[in-house]
């Protein structure tokens, strides 16, 4: 996401102010550029994630890798999962992201919105993301 200077946060970004829990992920929604995992094209990644209530599913450091080749950001929804990955998808579906002990989401290219219920997020990181994009 831009800021008026020009700066950009991109998901890489905002993933760093995120501490690893060892939770499972779920993609559930993406909208992207980038080099997608397991050199599937964008268009087949988008497809699984967006296709099925269970989106796409990776550890923290298939997250990471994620990120890391992600390099524009559109849409995107994301859910930590805690446990086994098996929890409520019908909470998934209606899209109620309080069931989750964090969610990232990003919102037609010009918004990160995360809701974090735990300890998870250094908010010290968030503030600096924050100011970057003001200044």
């Amino acid at each position: 996401m831009h800021g008026p200077q020009g700066a950009y946060v991109s998901f890489s970004d905002v993933l760093q102010c995120v501490e690893d829990q060892g939770w499972t992920w779920r993609i559930l929604e993406f909208s992207g550029t980038g080099e997608m995992p397991n050199g599937v094209t964008v268009e087949e990644f988008e497809q699984a994630a967006n296709s099925t209530p269970e989106g796409v599913l990776l550890d923290w450091n298939g997250l990471v890798e994620f990120s890391r080749g992600v390099e524009q950001t559109h849409d995107l929804c994301l859910v930590a999962i805690e446990g086994s990955g098996g929890r409520n998808l019908a909470a998934i579906g209606e899209m109620d992201l309080s069931e989750y002990p964090l969610a990232i989401q990003a919102i037609d290219s010009t918004e990160w919105v995360v809701s974090a219920r735990s300890r998870s997020v250094n908010l010290g990181c968030f503030a600096e993301l924050r100011k970057r994009t003001l200044d």
